[in-house]
């Protein structure tokens, strides 16, 4: 195995070789074994942290997506959490890089890359100032792992949930931070909402299809209060309905939203009526996609409306809704007015 991890392979192989080298490291050698590289008359425990250090060596985590070093490889205990750290915030620096392009290309997304955090206080890397080295020398063994040990002066990290430690790598200056698909755990949700009092400077969250309840979106309007430049929210496919309405509208009144987007939440025709009341105080409001929320009459009524007051600046996302037909004329006569709505 260790001749196999040398070898140079494409990125998108790195995820299944780890797979692999993880049922290697916890396969027992033959009986007649004795050599040292097999492992041959080690204790299993030995041998399987030896094996583990050799993967945390060789495999390239950078080269893994956040979510599946979340998922696939956290759980199975091969990478300790201060090697955790280490990735993580490569991934982050990997992030500002992609925030920053996307910038300069215009595309107003709701949902950031799924590189996890942007931190708004670090310029990009500058240019390098010789020739790039050749795509052979890259792939070398040499230059395959992340995981080179922290600075002395670094300070231990502590041991701890997953999520915990994910959230302790990322910048207390990170501008964006997306937690899609995290699927928090009650414990993980008790870890949130403190933690994101930290982020002065976060203009975009991404907590889309993680889990989040009435109550822990009320735990974490009350973190994120008014001291956050928050401009874009996604909080899209989780669990909420129309009690968390107050949470919602609080966090409308307390920031200058640009985009929030809340489908695929049973929230219901009344909520989202009052959630459309709510963001005619957003002036700079771009975008709004309730899409299979239960809207139907009241709720698209004042959701046109608001676009209709904004003069065309808003563009409405309304499908999967069950809207009656008094409701679709309104909606096209908006669009004869150039009002954008998707249904």
């Amino acid at each position: 195995m260790a001749e196999i991890l040398a070898l140079p392979r494409a990125a998108s192989d790195e995820i299944d070789l780890f797979r692999a080298a993880h049922g290697w490291a916890l396969a027992k050698p033959a009986e007649s074994s004795a050599t040292p590289s097999d492992g041959g008359g080690e204790d299993d425990e030995v041998r399987k942290e030896r094996r583990f250090e050799l993967i945390a060596t060789k495999i390239d985590f950078g080269l893994i997506s956040a979510r599946d070093v979340s998922e696939a490889v956290v759980p199975l205990g091969v990478l300790k959490d201060s090697q955790l750290v280490q990735v993580f915030k490569a991934h982050a620096i990997a992030a500002q890089d992609a925030s920053a392009l996307r910038q300069r290309r215009g595309v107003e997304d709701l949902h950031p890359p799924p590189l996890h955090a942007v931190d708004s206080s670090e310029k990009p890397p500058a240019a390098p100032t010789s020739n790039p080295p050749p795509v052979e020398a890259a792939e070398t063994p040499q230059a395959t792992s992340l995981l080179t040990p922290p600075p002395s002066s670094e300070a231990p990290v502590k041991e701890g949930g997953a999520f915990s430690v994910y959230l302790r790598a990322l910048h207390d200056n990170a501008s964006g931070i997306s937690l899609s698909h995290f699927n928090l755990s009650a414990a993980d949700a008790d870890v949130l909402a403190p933690a994101l009092m930290r982020f002065k400077c976060l203009k975009e969250l991404d907590l889309s299809n993680c889990n989040i309840t009435d109550t822990i979106l009320r735990d974490i309007a009350s973190s994120l209060g008014g001291g956050h430049p928050l401009a874009g929210l996604s909080l899209k496919r989780n669990h909420l309905t129309a009690a968390a309405t107050p949470s919602i509208t609080a966090l409308i009144s307390l920031h200058l939203l640009e985009k929030i987007c809340l489908s695929e939440n049973p929230l219901g025709d009344e909520a989202v009526e009052k959630i459309a009341r709510a963001l005619t105080s957003a002036p700079k409001l771009r975008l709004v996609s309730v899409r299979s929320t239960g809207a139907s009459d009241a709720g698209v009524r004042a959701l046109v409306a608001l676009a209709m007051r904004q003069r065309g600046g808003v563009v409405l996302k309304l499908g999967g809704n069950p809207v009656d037909a008094k409701a679709l004329v309104l909606v096209a006569a908006a669009k004869r007015q150039g009002v954008q709505i998707v249904l």
